[in-house]
């Protein structure tokens, strides 16, 4: 039997939502006590931040939970206050620092493409270890850019797949066929994550893959699919949509090539530039996770968008965590449940 085990819990302000959430699903959970620990945050008059913990978190696990606005500038004052919450707990003499960061800016630029660049995800993990002059033990997380940046630190991160939140979506929407359904990977880098979405949804086929050639900047050209997609339902597997041009090229060149129809899944829904007005007028459906936050008005007033809660997969992870159990048995728990669905909802196909 798991001893009794005491956490305390607190969030940046744009989190808050995301945080109750989470505990609304860790409410009665046996062996386990939360304590929600709240701060005063205000701001001097150049805009610097100025954060007091109203409450003690002395000899406790700790852990913050900060989410990122996207797009705009706010990103960077949360991740500030994300360092803060780290500094002030670190000296209010935590045990330990637990991050649930839903989604983590700043790692697609995981190495050097090209000379006098920085390695962004390689310094923002150093600034979030300082932060909490090493009482920082473990991330939670969501579809990292590149599983490998785990190296970038010498603590556990839990980098959890969002393809069984996908699959159990998908595999209840009426149009669902595994004989008529494709997954396309809109880049060569994806084709991993999307034979696993495949393999998760218990499709026969194999996956198709959009050859593109990357212009300037963000601008990608689609140059053709690998892959049968005539008569075909398709999904698009991807961890973010930023600006949203790979995947509209990927869907034009889906509709020249006679798919069905088209649904994109990607773990993080960022949106900036004019992705909304592009996807709005793109015909397609789009689904994502609540990994960044957005308000009730801008999820109405985009019909197009699907947005999937996440907060009972990290409850299930942080219950894990604290009682000493195991964060692989909550995955491969929810990989299953899925791959039992698409059985039963499939017509009793074998999965491959």
């Amino acid at each position: 039997m798991h001893e009794i085990s005491q956490v305390t819990v607190l969030s940046g302000r744009k989190a808050q939502g995301f945080k109750k959430n989470v505990l609304k699903h860790l409410k009665n959970k046996q062996n386990l006590i939360i304590k929600k620990v709240d701060f005063d945050v205000s701001n001097f008059r150049n805009g610097e931040l100025n954060i007091r913990l109203l409450g003690s978190v002395r000899g406790c696990n700790s852990i913050i939970f900060q989410q990122f606005t996207q797009p705009g500038n706010s990103m960077h004052e949360e991740l500030f206050e994300l360092f803060l919450l780290e500094d002030t707990i670190s000296r209010s003499a935590a045990d330990c620092i637990i991050l649930c960061l839903p989604f983590i800016p700043y790692l697609r630029q995981d190495r050097k493409a090209e000379g006098r660049e920085p390695i962004s995800a390689r310094t923002l993990f150093d600034l979030l270890s300082s932060a909490a002059s090493g009482k920082l033990v473990r991330i939670i997380t969501f579809d990292m850019h590149n599983s490998a940046e785990q190296g970038f630190v010498n603590f556990p991160i839990d980098n959890l797949p969002a393809m069984p939140v996908f699959a159990k979506y998908f595999i209840k929407q009426k149009w669902f066929d595994p004989e008529t359904t494709t997954v396309l990977a809109p880049d060569v880098g994806g084709a991993k994550m999307a034979e696993e979405f495949a393999s998760c949804l218990g499709l026969f086929d194999g996956i198709s893959i959009m050859h593109k050639k990357r212009k300037k900047g963000e601008m990608a050209e689609a140059k053709t699919i690998i892959g049968d997609v005539a008569g075909k339902d398709v999904i698009i597997i991807d961890d973010i949509i930023d600006s949203g041009g790979t995947i509209l090229a990927s869907v034009d060149m889906l509709k020249k090539d006679g798919a069905k129809s088209i649904n994109v899944a990607a773990t993080h829904g960022i949106f900036s530039a004019d992705a909304v007005k592009n996807f709005s007028k793109a015909g397609i459906n789009v689904v994502t996770t609540d990994s960044i936050p957005r308000d009730a008005d801008f999820i109405k007033s985009n019909s197009w968008l699907n947005v999937l809660s996440i907060a009972d997969y990290v409850a299930e992870v942080i219950y894990e965590n604290a009682i000493g159990g195991s964060v692989s048995k909550v995955i491969k728990a929810r990989q299953s449940s899925v791959n039992c669905e698409s059985v039963s909802e499939s017509k009793q196909i074998p999965l491959i």
